[in-house]
């Protein structure tokens, strides 16, 4: 069988949303997309490792994210939003299960679980993130790649020096934050 290279390279980034109210295009963005992707794909990451697979996927985290998921404001809004996610399907299960539709209940109540699932393992690693993927590109299972410090195309800035100040800011951001340079 001939074999084809592949590469798997995820991109992630948001806008800042910290300190720019709640919904839509607020802290509820960042933690929606904290519960059903980041966590959800370092569990999965860290459940192929555990079963002796290395996935050697390529990440690549923007540095707009990464200051994000650093930040205290962010781990204080995450328990907010996490508290009420969680209270919110109890609710709707309970709901459901008063109106007689099983169908429903299981549904919300396979959410209920997964959200606690996230919240758990959001606890063992103490809300870092950032130290989950540095931890497993230290183990040799993933590469963290970043962007434009902004997560600007950088073709479309007009001068130079904005260019190598994007990259600079990305870098320093980079190593701050998983301990090497990109």
């Amino acid at each position: 069988m001939t074999r084809h290279p592949f590469a798997l390279v995820l991109h992630t980034h948001l806008p800042m949303v910290i300190n720019h109210g709640r919904w839509p295009h607020g802290s509820d963005w960042l933690s929606e997309a904290t519960f059903e992707c980041y966590l959800p794909l370092l569990r999965t990451i860290r459940r192929l490792v555990a079963d002796g697979i290395s996935p050697k996927w390529t990440i690549s985290i923007s540095p707009v994210l990464a200051e994000q998921l650093a930040s205290p404001e962010y781990q204080r809004e995450l328990q907010l939003y996490g508290d009420n996610l969680r209270r919110s399907c109890a609710d709707s299960r309970a709901e459901f299960e008063r109106q007689g539709d099983r169908a429903i209940v299981a549904l919300t109540a396979f959410w209920e679980q997964f959200y606690e699932q996230m919240w758990e393992l959001h606890r063992s690693l103490n809300g870092d993130l950032l130290g989950a993927f540095a931890d497993l590109q230290r183990g040799g299972h993933l590469e963290l790649l970043t962007c434009a410090a902004t997560h600007g195309y950088l073709p479309l800035l007009s001068r130079e020096e904005s260019i190598h100040l994007q990259l600079r800011t990305a870098v320093e951001t980079h190593r701050r934050h998983f301990g090497v340079a990109p």
